[in-house]
């Protein structure tokens, strides 16, 4: 194919394919690549799959001017190993697809031999025109090709993001079991505690000051009362209400959460924000109760003590 030719078609191939050529890449010390040349060597060598298998691309190299190693009796030239890995990179990006074209367009004219144009000038006899359907259908083909390789890469890209989402949720189970064995661990302090505290000996609530009238003066008596089953029972429900407070904090910080992975953006998500803060409020609420009528229950017991001493 002559060079007028190629570059005609192989620049309508690289505006099809969307492709730029970037000359600093073309650049090896100093020197610029040819195209056209490095496809010819690379031709006459049989194709890019040949070149790889027989590591022949500081041959093609030196055949481009970069010479480092003279050709020999038994050898041809070489260039250095570095100009060589540059080649095979240049020509897997711009040429590789375009030499995959080429060669399926040589195998259609060659079951198509009485229809051939030849170009004795060219290499190898090379066919000088390409029908435009076949160059038509030859790059829908490559396009297909490089679509499919895209939808490989974003399912890759989709595989990355859900393997992320599932170290995410299992960073979230782990939080949320550490903090249901921080308020367990509280939960059961307390309960020690409260423990302690019903088998002490300290029995004495409050002083109470009784007031005694006399005919002739009046006298005040101290008089200890002791009621430590009252004091136990308030005991117990400040427990219960410090208890109930830590476990609607660490629900708060629970549900706080799960709103914040979630993003609390859909109906579902608030929906369920709203069942957990009803059931949060019930809770509140019977606890709330059940320590009034423990209280309510102490003031009755401690006036009853005070009408008895009277």
């Amino acid at each position: 194919m002559p060079r007028q030719l190629f570059d005609q078609q192989f620049r309508a191939f690289m505006e099809q394919k969307g492709m730029m050529i970037d000359s600093r890449e073309l650049t090896v010390n100093t020197k610029q690549i040819d195209l056209y040349n490095l496809w010819i060597f690379v031709l006459h060598h049989g194709g890019i799959n040949t070149i790889n298998q027989h590591s022949l691309w500081p041959v093609i190299g030196a055949q481009l001017g970069f010479v480092q190693f003279p050709a020999s009796p038994s050898k041809p030239a070489w260039s250095n190993l570095d100009v060589g890995a540059v080649l095979q990179v240049m020509y897997s990006k711009y040429l590789a697809q375009w030499e995959h074209m080429y060669n399926l367009q040589m195998g259609q004219q060659e079951r198509r031999k009485p229809a051939m144009t030849q170009n004795p000038g060219s290499p190898g006899g090379m066919v000088d025109l390409i029908p435009q359907q076949e160059q038509e259908l030859l790059l829908q083909l490559l396009e297909q090709q490089q679509q499919l390789q895209e939808q490989h890469q974003q399912l890759q890209v989709q595989l990355e993001v859900q393997q992320l989402e599932v170290r995410q949720l299992q960073q979230f189970q782990e939080q949320q079991h550490s903090l249901q064995a921080e308020e367990l661990q509280e939960q059961q302090q307390s309960q020690q505690q409260l423990e302690s505290f019903c088998k002490s000996d300290v029995t004495p609530m409050s002083l109470f000051l009784v007031e005694r009238h006399t005919s002739n003066s009046s006298k005040i008596e101290i008089s200890n009362v002791e009621a430590p089953s009252l004091l136990q029972k308030l005991s117990i429900a400040a427990v219960t209400v410090s208890a109930t407070a830590a476990t609607v904090a660490g629900t708060a910080t629970i549900v706080a959460t799960v709103a914040a992975i979630a993003g609390a953006t859909t109906i579902a998500a608030i929906a369920g924000a709203a069942t957990i803060a009803t059931t949060i409020a019930t809770t509140v609420a019977a606890a709330v109760a059940a320590t009034v009528a423990v209280a309510v229950e102490a003031v009755e017991a401690v006036a009853g003590v005070v009408a008895t001493s009277d």
